[in-house]
């Protein structure tokens, strides 16, 4: 292989470590994902940006819970009253199991790791 394809191989390692934050966002269906992708975008090449991002992605998901429309039989008054208090309310889904969103992080660091081992090996014996 030539030295290009190297590289290219290299950046998309390189890259796949970039994004575990914005991933493992997506993985837990985190409310903040598009968020967390900016930050790991513009700030993640500092490191202070990138572990931000990454306990960001970590952090607990919250959904929004649509009202529940009162029924026909309740008073008109007592409806309103139960909208409008529902529709504040802000219920706390439960996020993902951990295992489901750190097996598709550890599949992607080995192969990354199997990656760059092959690069090294390949490196070293074209010498």
């Amino acid at each position: 292989m030539e030295d290009n394809q190297y590289d290219l191989i290299t950046i998309a390692g390189m890259l796949s470590i970039y994004l575990i934050p914005w991933v493992i966002a997506i993985a837990r269906d985190h409310h903040n994902k598009t968020a967390i992708f900016m930050l790991n975008v513009l700030l993640g090449w500092t490191a202070l940006g990138w572990i931000i991002a990454l306990i960001w992605s970590f952090t607990h998901v919250v959904k929004e819970q649509l009202p529940a429309i009162a029924p026909a039989s309740v008073a008109q008054g007592t409806a309103i009253a139960t909208h409008n208090e529902k529709k504040h309310h802000v219920s706390h889904r439960r996020a993902k199991p951990d295992y489901v969103v750190i097996i598709p992080v550890i599949f992607v660091l080995i192969l990354v790791l199997i990656t760059l081992a092959w690069y090294a090996y390949t490196q070293l014996h074209m010498r």
